[in-house]
């Protein structure tokens, strides 16, 4: 028990002097009178400016640690700031230390700020601090540590970062994109230990111009040696809630698994406005080039999981219920089992994109749906009305929205009841037409003219797109008073419209002008819609009518005295075989012919 005693009083006597020691060493050793030489080394190790205007303060014990006031490191062969801070105070235990374990108390940053810069030359303003230098000199030899070397374990007690921002800007590209206002709080940080966080920033980016605010929290844990991650994630960005999960792979070339569920998303918010069509064209050279779009990010993704968003909004299309599962490898996104609720329907189908070829295709089919909001929302265009469905199956290639546009290939079809055609009225035009019956033949154009509409009980159309130009031969429109066919190219890429619809007049009495029209039963009005979207014109082609209306009645006409003819060919073939005493008497001096077939020709030169 002596023995015990005087070696804890032993051991006590060695930590209070080697604690005074400590003590005695901070009290004395002024660190700050070193910062002239400390930037003098920074200056001539990288070229770079380091100033330390805060106060450096060292602890020894119980715990080793420094505090480091306000710094700043200027670019390369430049007064202008690379990074910066306000403070950063970093501790740790030092009996670890003895067992190579570094147990870290705390790490604090206040006010970090980084500005990171990629050069037109496609060099950044961090390469000399990686070691790419303007002259490249050999790679110094890599000491392999031995194999009874222990490694050195880190454990964190936590880490705090206050109002730290990061900004990366290409030169060559005109983008910039900064992550403002980062606040970072960390539990405990240990291998094999679940990580709890807390994080709040803000998000801006120039292309697309984008402002993302978001704050996230949840629970990471991450093995290095087996290189695995998993998350479990709850975030608010903007208005949007979110919860994922997470599970990574192969931290070289990671393989990516999730579930992530959105409870309301708007992708219109992080895109620019639409800008509003000028009202003259601009002309080729006063137009700017088309930016590319660019596909390599895909190239570099391995994911698979899935996606919901109960409620989203996307090129102004409004859907809820969104769900898809989505997988990426070598270079294809495929989008399966793309489901969602819309415009008092749903549709169900695949996407897919190939980075490899810039190749898009999209399978969908649309039920019950809505047809005029969901193509005013989506082209800002009113030219239809009805609900029905729709099948979608198109492909195409390109890395522009002109070039995509010109290279789609597929079909659509759509079948629609209860509806109309917007911007023209043929219940009215057929009017027209019986008018000027009288008063001459000329065509008339008109533009389309908003709250005019033609109604229709039954729509059906099939479209065969090829580079860009979607062809229908076979319209078919009916209502009690109307029926319309036609036949005609709509120009994708171009926005317009080459269609020669006809229009019957079948009315009764009732309906849309079904008491004008029941006169013009039968007459066929041909009716050319030309021009972009935004200006559709309609030519009413009175005269192709009137010439149809003619060969109509010399149709009629003719069949009227075929119907005649055919009667008095009759009569005379049954008065020419009656038996001769049935014959009338002759009225003249002659013989009358000997034979039934001699009075038949005779009656049929008569006749002719």
């Amino acid at each position: 028990m002596k023995l015990l005693k005087w070696i804890l009083i032993a051991v006590g006597g060695v930590v209070v002097l080697f604690a005074g020691a400590l003590a005695f060493i901070a009290a004395t050793f002024d660190p700050n009178q070193y910062k002239g030489q400390i930037a003098d080394l920074v200056k001539e190790k990288t070229q770079r400016t380091l100033s330390i205007e805060g106060d450096i303060r060292l602890t020894l014990f119980p715990k080793l640690g420094v505090q480091l006031g306000k710094t700043r490191l200027s670019e390369f062969r430049s007064d202008q700031e690379f990074a910066g801070l306000d403070q950063m105070r970093v501790s740790l235990a030092l009996l670890p230390l003895l067992s190579k374990q570094v147990v870290v108390d705390q790490i604090q940053l206040n006010g970090l700020r980084v500005n990171l810069v990629k050069h037109r030359d496609g060099r950044t303003n961090l390469a000399d601090l990686l070691g790419v230098e303007e002259v490249s000199t050999p790679a110094p030899a890599v000491t392999q540590p031995s194999a009874a070397a222990a490694p050195i374990e880190f454990d964190i007690d936590g880490v705090k970062v206050r109002k730290a921002a990061v900004s990366w800007k290409d030169e060559a590209a005109g983008t910039e994109y900064t992550v403002s206002d980062f606040n970072l709080e960390t539990g405990r940080v240990a291998p094999g230990v679940p990580v709890k966080f807390e994080l709040a920033a803000a998000f801006t980016a120039s292309v697309p111009k984008m402002e993302v605010k978001f704050q996230c929290a949840g629970n990471v844990t991450a093995d290095l040696k087996k290189q695995t991650l998993s998350a479990d994630l709850t975030a608010r960005i903007d208005e949007s809630n979110v919860t994922a999960k997470v599970d990574m792979t192969n931290f070289a070339a990671p393989f990516t698994r999730f579930d992530i569920a959105f409870d309301k998303l708007d992708v219109d918010r992080y895109l620019s406005p639409t800008e509003k069509r000028a009202t003259s064209v601009k002309p080729a050279s006063a137009r700017q080039a088309e930016q590319p779009i660019n596909f390599s990010p895909i190239k570099k993704l391995s994911l698979a999981g899935s996606l919901r968003i109960d409620h989203l909004v996307a090129s102004n299309v409004k859907a809820q219920n969104v769900q898809m599962d989505v997988e990426a490898r070598d270079g294809r996104l495929e989008v399966n089992s793309l489901s969602a609720d819309l415009y008092q329907g749903s549709t169900k189908g695949t996407a897919s994109v190939n980075a490899n070829n810039n190749q898009l295709a999209i399978k969908q089919s649309l039920s019950g749906v809505s047809i005029g909001p969901l193509l005013r929302d989506a082209l800002n265009q009113d030219l239809l009305d009805g609900r029905g469905n729709v099948a979608l199956d198109v492909t195409t290639t390109g890395n522009t929205v002109s070039a995509i546009k010109k290279s789609l290939n597929g079909t659509v079809a759509l079948s629609l009841k209860d509806g109309a055609l917007k911007g023209i009225n043929l219940a009215q035009s057929l009017r027209n037409a019986k008018a000027m019956f009288t008063g001459g033949t000329r065509d008339s154009e008109q533009a389309a003219t908003a709250g005019e509409k033609t109604d229709f009980s039954e729509l059906s159309a099939s479209f065969l797109v090829r580079e860009g130009v979607a062809h229908n031969d076979d319209l078919l429109a009916k209502s009690p008073f109307l029926r319309l066919t036609g036949a005609g190219d709509i120009n994708i890429a171009k926005g317009s419209l080459n269609y020669l619809a006809k229009a019957t007049a079948v009315a009764t009495s009732t309906g849309q002008g079904g008491k004008d029209l029941a006169d013009t039963r039968g007459l066929t009005l041909p009716v050319r819609a030309s021009g972009p979207f935004t200006a559709l014109k309609y030519k009413l082609e009175f005269g192709s009518a009137f010439s149809d209306s003619a060969k109509q009645q010399v149709e009629a006409k003719k069949e009227e005295l075929k119907g005649k003819l055919k009667d008095q060919i009759k009569s005379r073939l049954q008065e020419a075989t009656k038996p001769a005493g049935e014959a009338a008497p002759a009225t003249g001096g002659g013989s009358p012919p000997s034979r039934p077939e001699d009075k038949l020709k005779e009656k049929l030169k008569k006749l002719f």
